[in-house]
């Protein structure tokens, strides 16, 4: 029987370099790329190993792999020129994506955020609904005059609200409050007549400046004079013109009368009437009144 000469081992299934082992030693090859890379050994089982290079590709996505194995990475993404949106809230504006680093960013000018305030609305754009809003530092009241209750603004459902209620209502009384709740302060007061003559005067029964009004029947009370008025607030007229504690005396001479004072026509008058003349005779009396 002839003797072989040990050769190169090659993909057949046979031991050609006669060491006791088949296809050994064909070392492995790189097959793909991207997410399709991979090591395979040259040979198996006797025959050579083919290489799929596309196997396991996929669409490309913006992940900073090569998704489809053609050796570019995240070219030609869904999101490169696809409609975004960037920004929150009342910020957010539609923008253009584009694929960078494995990232996907949106290209756009955000609107500027504003002050929060209670309308169900993201409006300084942190991506929170109605939290510290304008209105919740805003002072609030409901009720009027002794009935007023005061918070501060809640925001419940987009509607800013006075947590509150107002108080009951009770009659009015001449306090210079509002206790009737209805926001005026010391009415449904009548008026009064106060004090008689010179003195009469009407008075509003409340003023809100003053509270309860007090009559003074001798307010602007003067000394009575003969004037048709009384003067002194008493009731009567005229009253301390007339009397015998006015004495007077009316006419000259032997025609002199005694009288007393009285008031008639807003004139102060004597009540006596004087005597006749008579001729002068020598009686040391004044006869003819002259």
């Amino acid at each position: 029987m002839g003797r072989f000469e040990p050769a190169d081992e090659v993909c057949n299934g046979l031991d050609e370099d006669c060491d006791g082992a088949i296809d050994e030693a064909l070392g492995t090859q790189d097959c793909g790329l991207g997410i399709c890379a991979r090591e395979l050994p040259v040979c198996e089982r006797g025959r050579p190993v083919d290489c799929f290079a596309t196997a396991g590709a996929r669409a490309e996505v913006c992940n900073d792999l090569d998704d489809d194995c053609d050796g570019t990475t995240d070219e030609a993404t869904d999101i490169d020129g696809a409609e975004c949106v960037i920004g929150l809230g009342e910020c957010a504006v539609v923008g253009v994506g584009r694929c960078a680093d494995g990232e996907a960013l949106c290209d756009g000018q955000p609107g500027e955020p504003v002050e929060e305030r209670c309308n169900q609305l993201d409006d300084d754009c942190d991506g929170q609904t109605d939290e510290e809003t304008v209105e919740s530092a805003t002072p609030c009241f409901v009720g009027l005059g002794e009935c007023e209750e005061r918070a501060l603004f809640e925001c419940v459902a987009g509607e800013a609200i006075c947590p509150v209620e107002a108080g009951e209502p009770v009659p009015e009384v001449c306090d210079r409050l509002d206790n009737d709740c209805d926001g005026v302060g010391d009415e449904d007061f009548g008026e009064q007549v106060c004090g008689v003559g010179r003195c009469q005067h009407v008075l509003v029964e409340c003023l809100p400046e003053a509270g309860e009004v007090v009559c003074n029947p001798l307010e602007g009370a003067l000394p009575e004079e003969c004037n048709d008025i009384d003067d002194d607030c008493d009731g009567i007229t005229d009253e301390e013109i007339v009397g015998v504690d006015n004495p007077c005396r009316v006419g000259r001479g032997e025609c002199a009368a005694e009288g007393v004072l009285f008031c008639f026509d807003r004139a102060v008058v004597c009540d006596a009437i004087p005597g006749d003349p008579s001729p002068e005779i020598c009686d040391g009396l004044d006869n003819d009144c002259d």
